[in-house]
């Protein structure tokens, strides 16, 4: 059960979402000031005709730059209960945002006839500081502001890499490219490879060699029998 003695201070949660930007709108024309010192802070106040009137709250609202305010009455008549319960939001994008719980004036109420209560939920019940029967409850609601947040495009890095082989002789040329596409997470770091060797050359000159030797071996071999003869 919530009073104005057990919540002093309102100033978080759904307050700071609630949307605040100037705007003139003439839904009423009290004779009185803005009652409302501080907004989100719970507070009793006086006795004054004007305060009975809903238009006037939802004048006083927009006037401190609350939008798409609206205010209903519910008015008991006589003698109404002693606890009220805050009944469910009209729509989840207006949320209540002000319960204005008054109760008769008299000594009891040390002339402080109305309580202000700020970001009343459903279900929670309201009271009278004095403790005395509700007299009449006005109930505001406004319009919250609702952040999306735009879903994160993957970045992604391109990797082109290209290879080509030569042989000579009997050659063989090959060239290859490969694309790679891949997410990047961080830093891209180009780390650069040393080639491989060509076997096919090593090749080639170790056949080159084995020739030269068996042509030398051959002429020796003629100037050998040349000699005996």
């Amino acid at each position: 059960m919530r009073s104005t003695l057990a919540r002093s201070v309102a100033a978080v949660g759904l307050g700071a979402a609630l949307t605040l930007a100037p705007v003139s709108i003439a839904l009423a024309d009290p004779t009185v000031p803005n009652p409302i010192d501080e907004p989100f802070v719970d507070v009793s106040i006086g006795d004054d005709s004007e305060y009975n009137n809903e238009a006037n709250w939802e004048y006083w609202l927009v006037e401190l730059g609350f939008e798409g305010v609206s205010c209903e009455k519910t008015d008991y008549r006589g003698d109404g209960p002693t606890v009220y319960e805050v009944p469910d939001y009209d729509s989840e994008s207006t949320p209540w945002l002000l319960a204005v719980v008054k109760a008769g004036a008299d000594p009891s109420t040390d002339g402080m006839t109305n309580d202000l209560y700020w970001e009343p939920v459903p279900g929670e019940q309201l009271e009278h500081n004095s403790g005395k029967n509700i007299s009449h409850v006005i109930l505001c609601s406004a319009y919250v502001e609702t952040e999306t947040t735009p879903p994160t495009t993957p970045v992604t890095s391109t990797t082109t890499t290209s290879t080509t082989t030569t042989t000579t002789g009997t050659s063989t040329t090959t060239t290859g490219t490969t694309t790679t596409t891949t997410p990047v997470t961080g830093p891209v770091v180009e780390t650069d490879r040393p080639a491989g060797g060509d076997m096919s050359q090593v090749g080639l000159f170790a056949g080159a060699a084995a020739l030269l030797a068996g042509a030398t071996a051959l002429v020796l071999g003629r100037r050998r029998q040349s000699a005996e003869h």
